[in-house]
């Protein structure tokens, strides 16, 4: 053989070399519960914004429903003739809410636009 091999031991008294080995495994141990931590944020984070999203798609459907029962009233109020007992206020309350609808479903929807939710939620 041309090569030599060169191998030596030296006693370990003190426990250095034992003590490196378990601070290394600790270490590992500690980056992989760094990790998974990590992993169940993220995850707890996506299912906030899921059930969030979901509550905006519902709260929007309710506007909309509401918006197209008022314009229902509305067209009702004003079709035809209008019996004598009907009064003026009576005549523009449903108007009234209907604007205030419409406004409030443009402010959901800049609100919306302004934090950044999917299109699909305003």
């Amino acid at each position: 053989m041309d090569g030599a091999l060169d191998v030596s031991w030296t006693p370990d008294f003190w426990g250095k070399i034992r003590n490196e080995v378990r601070a290394e495994q600790y270490a590992a141990q500690a980056s992989a519960a760094d990790l998974e931590l990590e992993k169940l944020t993220e995850q707890a984070s996506l299912a906030q914004y899921y059930f969030e999203v979901r509550g905006q798609d519902m709260l929007q459907q309710i506007l909309d429903h509401t918006v197209a029962a008022d314009q229902k009233a509305l067209d009702a109020t004003q079709g035809g003739t209008t019996p004598v007992w009907v009064t003026t206020s009576r005549l523009l309350r449903p108007r009234r809410l209907c604007s205030l609808r419409k406004v409030r479903l443009s402010m959901w929807g800049s609100l919306a636009r302004s934090t950044s939710m999917p299109s699909r939620c305003w």
